[in-house]
Formats: structure tokens, sequence, C-alpha cells
């Protein structure tokens, strides 16, 4: 038997082909999850929604092109930021600040759809109302390991919804209050 000598180990030929399967198996593996993680992401990055992703700190992780839109930040400077201070939202009505959105959805381990009330305030001071949902991210073993955010712009279907309850209440020609509203 021949004995060769490996970086700091000693091992004969037998084991370095065994050495060297296991190394290929890892190779492929990683290669398999690097698609894997390509795959999730260009998906995540596709999705007509804007999304945010967070450790269980509540600092961003990820974020898609329609949340950057919304937000106003890029991913670049995103990353690692709180995600109050990326997805900053109020209440529509009081203007007062929408608090424990990562809390919650961590505490309850559920999805948390949100107020349809909900105002974003984007980087540049813009307001626009928006519907979202917080969820948790949980492992199998049962760990809380972050949280997702999906949101969208809600300002076509907030205008067609106050038009609709405008005209229900209205004449169509004239503007002034109908029978249904007296």
């Amino acid at each position: 038997m021949q004995w060769v000598e490996l970086k700091r180990y000693k091992m004969n030929t037998n084991g370095v082909s065994k050495l060297d399967s296991q190394k290929t198996e890892l190779i492929k593996d990683n290669e398999a999850l690097r698609k894997e993680n390509k795959l999730l992401e260009t998906t995540l990055s596709s999705v007509g929604d804007g999304v945010i992703s967070c450790d269980r700190d509540g600092h961003v992780l990820f974020i898609n092109r329609v949340a950057e839109d919304l937000t106003g930040w890029s991913k670049k400077e995103a990353l690692g930021k709180p995600i109050e201070k990326i997805f900053n939202i109020i209440d529509e009505d009081s203007q007062e600040k929408v608090a424990r959105i990562i809390a919650d959805a961590i505490d309850i381990r559920a999805i948390q759809p949100m107020d349809n009330h909900t105002l974003l305030i984007a980087r540049d001071g813009s307001k626009r109302p928006i519907e979202e949902s917080a969820a948790p991210i949980i492992a199998e073993n049962d760990e809380v390991l972050g949280l997702v955010l999906v949101f969208r712009d809600y300002t076509e279907k907030k205008q067609k919804l106050e038009q609709i309850a405008f005209l229900s209440y209205h004449d169509q020609l004239t503007g002034l209050y109908n029978r249904r509203f007296y």
C-alpha cells in the first residue's frame, strides 16, 4: 500500500479517492444550493408586489425592485438597515406611526394582514396608501428566523372605491344626493 501526504494528513491512495468523491459531491451540492438561491431571488424580484424580508432582529435582508420603487430605498442602501426605517408606515386617519409590525408577527407566529388605512412614507417624504401583510419566516425546528413583508400601492383601488361610494349616494348627472342617501 502506498502512502501519500495530502495537506497535513497522511492516508493511503484508497482514502484519497474517497476524499475526491466526497469533495465532488460537496461541490455539486453547493452548486445546486446556489442555483436554488438564485431561483428564489429571481422569483421574489419578479413578483408584482413589494417584498422586503428581514431577520428576527428587524434588519433588512432582501428588498425587490417594486419595494425599492415604493419606499425610495435602493437594495444597496436598505440592506442591513432597520426595517422600520425602510418600511415607514403611519395610520391614514390618526397620522400616527404604526408600531410593532415585526414583533406582532413574530409573537403570534402567523400572517398578519394589516389595516387598509395605512400610508407608506417613502424616503422622499411622499405618502401613498398601501395594502400589506407581514408573515414570520419559521424554520423546520419552529424557530422564527425573520419576517417577510408583502405590500402594494393601493392608490388606484382606493380612488375607485371612493368613486363607487360617491356614485351610490349621488346622482350621476347632477352630483346631488339621491334617494338612496336619504
